[in-house]
């Protein structure tokens, strides 16, 4: 997935430039073609991607999104929210690769309401539900189809990313992992 970054941050920012010229010749296919090319870029990042390269790659459009399209003060406040959960569960990713350090996290949520599947809810886990949860919110609008197959690829790496920590959790906690069917439901509740 090397370069994918670099890619995804230069389409970002070519459709911020095409949206300020929208009636420039030719410029409304330039947009079209930049946001097609983000959304095989977020499909190809769940088909291909690190659990850490997910996260890398929300935390790129979230960010420009931010910068750019933060128009209203509950629209800003969201994204600051998800970025700030979103650090938490990067977090989170480095602390569980070391079995000893996740186990403190694992102790601090011993009630059952705090466990999934006999894993913690932790601050990931939450987030992987929260995030899922505004996409799907975002799905609801009244978007054009490319922004609605952006939004389908994103929602299907978060779903990725979060059967990732499962395995990760799973792997720190000496836990026998689950079938896949039954991480899926144990996941986003879906």
């Amino acid at each position: 997935m090397a370069g994918w970054i670099d890619k995804l941050e230069f389409a970002l920012a070519s459709e911020f430039e095409y949206v300020r010229d929208l009636g420039a010749p030719g410029a409304v296919q330039r947009h079209k073609d930049v946001r097609a090319r983000q959304c095989d870029l977020f499909r190809d990042l769940g088909k291909n991607g690190t659990i850490s390269d997910i996260l890398s790659g929300e935390k790129s459009l979230l960010a420009f999104e931010l910068a750019y399209y933060a128009n209203s003060k509950a629209m800003k406040g969201s994204l600051e929210d998800a970025l700030f959960d979103l650090a938490i569960t990067e977090k989170l990713v480095q602390i569980i690769q070391n079995p000893a350090s996740y186990k403190a996290v694992d102790e601090s949520h011993a009630r059952p309401r705090n466990r999934i599947g006999g894993l913690p809810r932790d601050e990931a886990r939450q987030f992987f539900k929260s995030h899922w949860t505004r996409l799907l919110n975002q799905d609801k609008a009244r978007l054009d189809v490319i922004d609605k197959q952006i939004i389908d690829a994103r929602r299907a790496n978060i779903r990725t990313a979060e059967k990732q920590y499962i395995g990760l959790q799973q792997i720190a906690l000496g836990i026998t992992p689950q079938p896949p069917d039954k991480v899926h439901r144990a996941g986003l509740g879906m």
